[in-house]
């Protein structure tokens, strides 16, 4: 650098220097303020001042812990993706394919399907490749839902052919061949879920539960009968398990096994709400989400029903006594 730089230079850094620490203590500021705002209950405000925080540090690797923190003051699944959809873009990718995967789950469990599946699929294209494949099954669950079934055993059997994981081969294989069952090939479907029950070592609940449901539609009483005693002899208090007995959707949402530890089940699922729509039942189970209940939506017979667990027995008094509530 030459003698009539230098000075330039020096004058640059005195310049420059009091403005990165005047950014950096108005964000620090911003952050103790929502901190406070929160510490006092003021959630909106305080959602407010991290949402202002976001805006002015989107390269901060405090980014994306500010974000989830922040999506957990939200008062309603709905507002989190909000809040969500707002941010996600402002992260970098590994962080950002995680937030496309929350983003994902909270469609798929307020009834978004079409969005939850692009999500999952963006998600999937972010990380590593044990997050990928996991997206990817997320993606295919939801598919299914919608009825989905030759897509999904397509894509479903390409990824278990490329997975190294087995625990996921095999729930592939028990999704590939319920789509199979009900596209009509029920024997070719019992065989390959046969196979993936044997696979599993009782690593994985869902081959049984679909063995069952595969059993049931090609009339195989024995295959039925024996899936149905391992799953309450291998899960005796699990989520599958109750499934099972109360017959309700099985593939409802990816997020069921994981939000929903239902134990020791008195009493079968109530009925929340019947709709001809989708937005209906999904408005409905956010209410009922909201309002302390575990809902869930059944589309198996056409109609968008919402069920709540019943895990007490006393299910269908506190959703009484909630409906009343909610009358002017």
């Amino acid at each position: 650098m030459s003698r009539a730089l230098i000075p330039i230079a020096i004058l640059l850094l005195i310049f420059c220097a009091p403005v990165s620490l005047c950014a950096q203590n108005s964000s620090s500021v911003l952050l103790e303020k929502a901190r406070n705002e929160e510490t006092q209950g003021n959630r909106e405000e305080a959602l407010s001042l991290y949402s202002q925080w976001l805006n002015a540090n989107p390269h901060s690797n405090s980014m994306r812990d500010v974000l989830f923190h922040a999506v957990s003051l939200c008062p309603a699944p709905s507002k989190a993706l909000e809040f969500l959809e707002t941010h996600t873009e402002k992260l970098s990718g590994a962080d950002r394919g995680v937030s496309y995967e929350r983003m994902a789950d909270l469609e798929s469990s307020l009834g978004l399907l079409e969005k939850s599946t692009a999500h999952y699929e963006k998600a999937a294209a972010l990380g590593n490749a044990a997050d990928s494949e996991r997206r990817r099954l997320k993606a295919l669950v939801i598919r299914f839902s919608m009825g989905q079934y030759s897509r999904v055993e397509t894509q479903g059997l390409l990824l278990s052919e490329k997975t190294n994981n087995s625990v996921l081969r095999v729930e592939l294989m028990a999704l590939t061949s319920l789509c199979a069952a009900l596209q009509g090939k029920t024997d070719e479907a019992l065989a390959m879920v046969n196979e993936a029950v044997s696979r599993s070592g009782g690593r994985t609940p869902l081959p049984l539960l679909s063995q069952l449901d595969i059993s049931r539609m090609a009339g195989a009483a024995e295959v039925y009968k024996k899936a149905l005693t391992a799953l309450s002899g291998e899960y005796p208090d699990s989520v599958a398990a109750y499934l099972a007995n109360a017959q309700v959707k099985r593939w409802a949402s990816p997020m069921f096994f994981e939000s929903f530890q239902a134990r020791m089940v008195q009493g079968h699922p109530v009925q929340a709400g019947a709709f001809l729509q989708q937005t209906g039942a999904a408005a409905l189970r956010e209410e009922l989400e909201n309002a302390g209940f575990t809902a869930w939506m059944d589309n198996s017979d056409g109609i968008w029903r919402v069920f709540i667990h019943n895990s007490d027995g006393n299910a269908a008094e506190r959703l009484a006594e909630w409906q009343s509530a909610q009358k002017p």
